[in-house]
């Protein structure tokens, strides 16, 4: 039986069998539905300055709640939660209309909510049983904002969007902020988050690049003003955290030059400006450098992090199931892990810690059936989306940001792994995926 594509009155094409569907793949501006399934998702919410004053709030709070300043009104811990609970209350309405609210169970959806179960399981060992109660809560308020409301309210493409301009707004002004104090970690009051903050605006540029002139010189100052600002913050975990993301987007732009031009001159340029400025008798470069020391008589590349995670171990030994309880070694042990694979491992045991694994593995992999089922336009979308996810991860490695709900690292992390879940499901249930 032959199937002809068909004009629905409005200028668009629309073609009902998959067969059509591969051959009209490559047209422009054509739209692609299945009679059998019904597209529609109920009367949602779909304003985007209401997104973005969303994003505002919640990225505004996580980037500023660390500096001197906030901490010094002594504002109670459960304020912390206010963000998150205006959040809800924004997004719960469109969602109950939402007939496709969670978009099928997925196994990054499945090793979220094995997470969540692993949370409350560690709940039977907590010392400090309110405290670990309260985390559990801001990790169910924070991942079903991820992966349930927002994707329920918003399209999944318009939500990494909306977080990259919101996170590149937001580094200029915090890092601007920061100039007066820059050598000292600026408003922040510490090295690493201003080194942080400075490496979500970088990598929530992506490779888009600007095709008017004026967009490209604006593109590559504020590469060069982010990149200048990780140099100063001499975060060595932002600066391995920004190579990695490098090395994925010059593979992903591996046969453009201008893109392989334009990280050559970054590079040199950032190294001849950390050699060039000194501070206290030494360069950047140098003090950079002397971080690595020797510790314990042998020569230690994490700082002093190697020695906290073996104190840490011994003390919370023979917790490898259950775990020694979510949020219990700042919280009652008052042990900075500096990790947080290292704290989900002592907290969570053995069954949470592969949960977690799990989790953040899948977020990154379900990238690449989108990518299958998507145009060159989304695919720099669901590309950047994957980028932000690596950077939190390898950041990570030596910084606490994903064992707590608290901090920028948690807020992207689970805002575009749920995007991204979302897209996948898309991708599952209709075989594409679109901008709506």
């Amino acid at each position: 039986m032959e199937y002809e594509p068909t004009d629905n009155h409005i200028g668009e094409i629309m073609v009902s069998d998959d067969q059509q569907y591969q051959e009209y793949f490559e047209g422009a501006n054509i739209h692609y539905s299945d009679e059998f399934i019904e597209l529609e998702t109920g009367p949602v919410i779909r304003v985007v300055p209401l997104l973005f004053i969303i994003m505002v709030m919640n990225l505004g709070w996580m980037i500023f709640v660390g500096t001197e300043k906030i901490h010094s009104m002594s504002i109670p811990a459960i304020i912390i939660y206010v963000p998150y609970l205006a959040t809800w209350a924004f997004l719960v309405p469109s969602a109950m209309f939402n007939k496709n609210i969670i978009g099928g169970i997925s196994f990054n959806r499945f090793c979220a909510i094995w997470f969540f179960v692993s949370t409350i399981i560690s709940l039977t060992v907590h010392p400090l049983i309110s405290n670990g109660f309260m985390r559990v809560m801001g990790f169910a308020i924070l991942g079903s904002i991820g992966y349930i409301l927002l994707p329920s309210a918003y399209n999944w493409a318009t939500i990494i969007r909306v977080l990259r301009f919101v996170m590149i707004t937001g580094a200029i002004i915090s890092l601007t902020a920061c100039i007066p104090n820059r050598y000292g970690g600026g408003i922040f009051h510490n090295p690493n988050t201003m080194g942080f903050t400075a490496l979500l605006g970088l990598v929530a540029l992506g490779g888009n690049f600007p095709k008017s002139k004026t967009g490209a010189i604006l593109y590559v100052s504020i590469i060069l003003y982010f990149g200048l600002m990780l140099v100063i913050s001499r975060s060595r975990t932002s600066g391995l955290s920004a190579a990695v993301c490098a090395l994925v987007l010059f593979w992903k732009y591996r046969k453009q030059a201008k893109m392989w031009l334009i990280g050559i001159l970054t590079v040199v340029l950032m190294l001849s400006i950390s050699a060039s400025i000194s501070y206290e008798g030494l360069t950047l470069y140098d003090r950079i450098v002397h971080k690595t020391r020797y510790q314990s008589g042998h020569l230690d590349v994490t700082s002093g992090r190697a020695e906290i995670w073996r104190e840490i171990d011994q003390i919370t030994q023979n917790r490898g199931i259950t775990g020694a309880g979510i949020g219990s070694l700042v919280s009652y042990y008052d042990a900075n892990p500096h990790s947080a694979y290292a704290a989900i491992k002592i907290e969570l045991g053995n069954f949470g810690f592969v949960s977690f694994l799990s989790l953040i593995i899948s977020a990154m992999l379900q990238t690449i059936k989108i990518r299958k089922c998507c145009d060159t336009q989304l695919i720099s979308v669901v590309d950047n989306g994957l980028l932000l996810i690596v950077a939190v991860v390898v950041f990570n490695l030596f910084e606490n940001g994903l064992g707590s709900i608290l901090g920028q690292s948690a807020f992207v992390f689970w805002i575009c792994s749920g995007a991204l879940a979302n897209a996948a499901a898309e991708a599952r249930r209709y075989g594409y995926v679109e901008l709506r």
